[in-house]
């Protein structure tokens, strides 16, 4: 028996018997490349690249313990993330995000080995296990064998100590990995571009002597520490003041430690800097590490005191001298540690910048793995 339309049926039913493959081939997953980002104190971040999964049915569990250890301890699972779209100001495109899938575990312990293991696992087809090793980053640590190299203010009257200098950059000079330079209690005057380096094990430390407080007043140069080409430094119980008169956002004029602006050509950024219990007067940005090779700051215990309480007015002028407050801590890149640290009176408190080159987003310079905790800004 023929039925007419019987041509128009055989196609119509392979048509969806095609159309079903290709929707089911769509929703599985294949897994891919596995990374791990750039550890903080507490924490560890994982990225999952994958292709499929258009559904989103797919999950990845997580499970972890110290290295070591016999018991497994259960984390978040991972974010599914794909397709989303981000973009930064009007006139910079569109960034599409891969597809993948990513998420960190908290509240882990400083210098820790951890043995992680993610489950994929997908309704519509397929499954994978991955078991890495990472550990957390350390807490800094001076090292102790270093030389101590001693700076003293205009007029000392005291006894000085061995390795003495009357200028903050003649001592830097001289600095070697592990050295600290210990600045006498008094005020002192000067704007430095340093590009000699510490190590992981071995930072330049440049902090009080303990024997009272010790002010650095910028001479009105544009920045007050031009250290972006200098990593593994260090700077404790110090205070800062007017680095400018500019906000540091609007003009590059008044930052206090210029760690890197891709923006305004001052890249590579510096890694591992620590900041610690440091207080930053009348400046408009403290912290200015806006490149995306900038990576495992430790900024913690600083009061950031800015110029305004940005009640009134809030958008600066556009033309002359201005004495505004952009950003404490203004932050690209990847492993950094933000805690504990005071704010106030700035347009944003913490802010991190995006990894752009001139107008394009920089795909190989991520944001990731910045840890913000315990401030707080008013």
């Amino acid at each position: 028996m023929t039925f007419a339309g019987s041509g128009r049926i055989r196609l119509a039913v392979l048509f969806a018997a095609t159309f079903a493959l290709t929707s089911i081939a769509g929703d599985a997953t294949e897994p891919g490349a596995l990374r791990v980002e750039s550890p903080t104190l507490h924490c560890l971040g994982f990225e999952w690249d994958i292709q499929g999964d258009d559904n989103r049915s797919a999950v990845v569990t997580v499970r972890y313990r110290k290295a070591g250890d016999a018991a497994w301890k259960d984390g978040l699972p991972l974010l599914p993330l794909g397709h989303e779209f981000a973009h930064g100001e009007v006139n910079r495109p569109k960034y599409q995000i891969p597809r993948r899938f990513a998420g960190s575990l908290f509240d882990l312990e400083p210098g820790t080995e951890y043995e992680v293991r993610l489950s994929l696992k997908d309704p519509d087809g397929g499954e994978a296990v991955r078991t890495v090793k990472a550990t957390t980053k350390a807490v800094p640590k001076m090292f102790e064998g270093g030389r101590r190299l001693h700076v003293y203010p205009a007029g000392f009257k005291g006894t000085r100590g061995p390795l003495a200098f009357d200028d903050l950059q003649a001592a830097f000079e001289k600095a070697q990995p592990g050295d600290r330079i210990l600045i006498h209690a008094g005020t002192y005057t000067g704007s430095y571009k340093w590009e000699r380096s510490g190590t992981a094990e071995r930072p330049i430390v440049i902090r009080s002597a303990g024997d009272g407080r010790v002010v650095l007043v910028n001479d009105k140069a544009q920045s007050m520490f031009d250290i972006h080409k200098a990593d593994y430094l260090w700077f404790e119980d110090l205070t800062f003041r007017d680095p400018g008169t500019g906000d540091g956002g609007h003009t590059v004029d008044g930052v206090v430690l210029l760690c890197g602006n891709a923006g305004h050509g001052f890249s590579p950024g510096c890694k591992g800097l620590v900041v610690r219990r440091c207080t930053f007067e009348d400046f408009g940005v403290g912290v200015m590490a806006a490149d995306g090779d900038c990576e495992g700051f430790v900024i913690t215990d600083n009061r950031f005191l800015g110029r305004q309480d940005w009640l009134g007015t809030l958008k600066p002028p556009q033309t002359g001298p201005y004495k505004f407050s952009w950003t404490a801590v203004w932050i690209s890149g990847q492993g950094h540690d933000v805690g504990y640290n005071y704010v106030r009176g700035f347009r944003d408190g913490i802010n991190i910048a995006a990894g752009w080159t001139d107008k394009h987003f920089a795909g190989n310079k991520p944001n990731n793995a910045m840890d913000f905790y315990n401030n707080e800004i008013t």
